[in-house]
C-alpha cells in the first residue's frame, strides 16, 4: 500500500467520522469510503487511486468553492498538507494559505525597482490581504 493510505488508515482509526482530504500536487484528494461520501455528497467523480483504492478530488484553486459545500453538508473534514507540520483545521489550513500569499507579495517585490506608485499599489495589497486573514480570524 502508498503511504497516503497508510496515513489515511491512521487518521481513521483515530477519527472515522472526519473527511480527510489530502494535498496531492494541485488537488486535494479524499480516498476510500471519503471518496465515496464526497461522491454522494458533492456530486464529485470518483476513479482509482490504484487497483485497490478509490480517490475523487477537487483542484486547489478551487478549495474555497469546496469549504463552502462541505460545511453546507454538514461534513467534518481536515486537509493534510505534508508542506505543513501539523494536520490543521480548515480555518487554520485557509489562514495558512493566506499567510503565504502576503509573504509572497513581499519576498518578490524588487524594492530597487519599484516606483511610488508600484509601492503604494503593493500596500494596498497587502492591506487586502491582512484585512481578508483578520476577518477570517475573527469570524
Amino acid at each position: 500500500m502508498s503511504k497516503l493510505y497508510d496515513k489515511y488508515k491512521k487518521l481513521k482509526n483515530e477519527d472515522s467520522n472526519k473527511v480527510y482530504l489530502f494535498k496531492n500536487g494541485i488537488f486535494f484528494i479524499a480516498i476510500d469510503s471519503d471518496a465515496l461520501l464526497l461522491q454522494e455528497k458533492l456530486n464529485l467523480k470518483v476513479t482509482n487511486l490504484n487497483n485497490e483504492i478509490l480517490k475523487c478530488g477537487f483542484p486547489v484553486n478551487s478549495l474555497n468553492i469546496y469549504v463552502i459545500k462541505l460545511i453546507q453538508n454538514n461534513l467534518d473534514f481536515k486537509f493534510i498538507d505534508e508542506k505543513y507540520d501539523t494536520i490543521t483545521s480548515p480555518e487554520a489550513y485557509l489562514n495558512s494559505i493566506k499567510i503565504e500569499k502576503i509573504i509572497s507579495i513581499i519576498q518578490t517585490t524588487d524594492m530597487d525597482n519599484t516606483s511610488p506608485k508600484d509601492a503604494y499599489n503593493i500596500l494596498i495589497k497587502l492591506q487586502d490581504n491582512l484585512n481578508e486573514l483578520e476577518e477570517a480570524i475573527n469570524g
